[in-house]
């Protein structure tokens, strides 16, 4: 999987709008869809909608490292009218920004978007890009980063995603 736009340095994006869109994929998330990631340290996590009701999304989190079951799955409830990615940068006091992209996962390739956010937290600066599309399950992530003082300290990768009963791309497991 490949996601363009930026790479690994640190530079600022270019704001195409004042303020960045809003990220809502939630709205139209369908009872049965999936989205597994690798992070850098080799750990799977797979998010997995279980139903839509007024309350919210209910979404079932599978951890996995080398194909065993890290714990049990943990269950959430999100809004589907919070971004949940603008409230996650509004929480470190980020500066935002967002600009088209180019992203590839799960051999397809379409366009998207790159969210950056950028703070400072005890003198060291972070900077977070997460590069999203509309084609992907759940929160339509296909890549993060989050850079410490210009070091890696967290990724997490598009390996798979689907539907329950469907032929769609499956991940190793």
């Amino acid at each position: 999987m490949v996601a363009t736009g930026h790479g690994a340095e640190t530079r600022p994006a270019v704001r195409q709008d004042p303020s960045p869109p809003a990220w809502l994929p939630l709205q139209d998330a369908v009872a049965g869809e999936w989205a597994e990631y690798e992070t850098h340290e080799g750990v799977r996590l797979r998010y997995e909608v279980l139903r839509i009701s007024g309350l919210g999304v209910a979404t079932q989190v599978t951890t996995r490292r080398g194909g065993r079951l890290l714990g049990q799955p943990a269950k959430r409830l999100d809004d589907p009218t919070v971004d949940l990615l603008a409230a996650e940068a509004n929480r470190h006091g980020a500066s935002r920004t967002a600009e088209p992209a180019v992203v590839e996962a799960a051999g397809r390739r379409g366009s998207g978007l790159l969210f950056e956010d950028r703070w400072t937290d005890e003198e060291v600066p972070y900077v977070r890009r997460t590069w999203v599309s509309r084609e992907v399950p759940f929160l339509g992530v296909v890549r993060m980063e989050l850079y410490g003082g210009g070091e890696l300290e967290a990724r997490l990768a598009l390996v798979g995603q689907g539907s329950a009963g469907s032929s769609d791309t499956h991940a190793d497991r």
